[in-house]
């Protein structure tokens, strides 16, 4: 009977060889992935068992055993028997080798595996290390174009500062020239009345003349006028009073606007 175990993950093999027939006096060979398993010579009967057993632990999972019948009860002759046997031999010699290239083949795939966690670390700190450089790089031009827009937003501001300051100094020289011209006519009216008045004076009689009405009407019609000129003046100081607390705000708010720019 030959019984056999073989298992591809402990490559354990377990060999009966009573009933081997013309390979009971002779060495029987089986290689697994661990090493060898080899009978000896020494008349091995054919009811006797010997077994040889691979140097590792044999699979707790069940075996599968091949039962062949003795020689008196088989129909086959030994040299069928011989050529199941050798053909089971080889079928085992092969699912051996087949474990024996994939354990090769895994040790082999082993550095490279272990090394993929190493390069793929290697390449996120390269990544880091690129996307902080860019960053970096991101930042530096932020900061230049803020900059310049800031420097830009400074020289327009002064410029409308300049241009506002003129135009208001220019308003306020033509509202003083107006100014300085209604007082020089005030004058001159106020000259003219009194010297009006004093012709009034010397002329007047008891008995009034054409010429007195209309000098009394021509003082009139100065007095009315004088009236209307001083309204005119007192109207234009008005507004230049006004036009005066709004330079002053107009000012503040301008100090206001570059203190707050000055602070961003």
């Amino acid at each position: 009977m030959l019984s056999d175990r073989y298992n591809t993950k402990n490559h354990n093999v377990t060999w009966d060889v009573g009933s081997i027939g013309p390979f009971e006096h002779n060495h029987l060979t089986v290689v697994g992935k661990a090493g060898q398993c080899q009978t000896t010579n020494g008349g091995v009967s054919r009811n006797q068992t010997r077994l040889t057993v691979c140097d590792l632990r044999v699979d707790s999972r069940p075996c599968v055993t091949t039962k062949v019948p003795k020689s008196k009860k088989c129909n086959y002759d030994k040299p069928t028997q011989n050529a199941e046997y050798l053909k089971e031999i080889e079928t085992q010699r092969k699912l051996q080798c087949q474990s024996k290239a994939f354990l090769e083949e895994t040790e082999r795939s082993v550095p490279e595996k272990l090394q993929m966690p190493h390069e793929c670390a290697a390449n996120y700190e390269r990544t880091i290390r690129e996307l902080k450089l860019q960053h970096n790089q991101t930042l530096a031009n932020l900061k230049t174009e803020m900059e310049s827009e800031r420097i830009l937003l400074e020289e327009k501001i002064g410029k409308l500062k300049l241009n506002v300051s003129d135009v208001l100094l220019e308003k306020s020289r033509e509202r003083q020239k107006q100014l300085q011209e209604l007082h020089k006519e005030n004058a001159t009216l106020k000259a003219e009345i009194a010297a009006l008045q004093s012709q009034l004076q010397i002329q007047k009689t008891p008995e009034m003349c054409v010429n007195c009405q209309s000098l009394e009407m021509a003082v009139e019609e100065k007095a009315l006028q004088l009236i209307q000129k001083e309204k005119m003046v007192e109207e234009l100081q008005r507004f230049c009073r006004k036009f005066c607390k709004q330079l002053t705000q107009q000012d503040r708010l301008l100090a206001m606007m570059s203190d707050l720019h000055n602070a961003k």
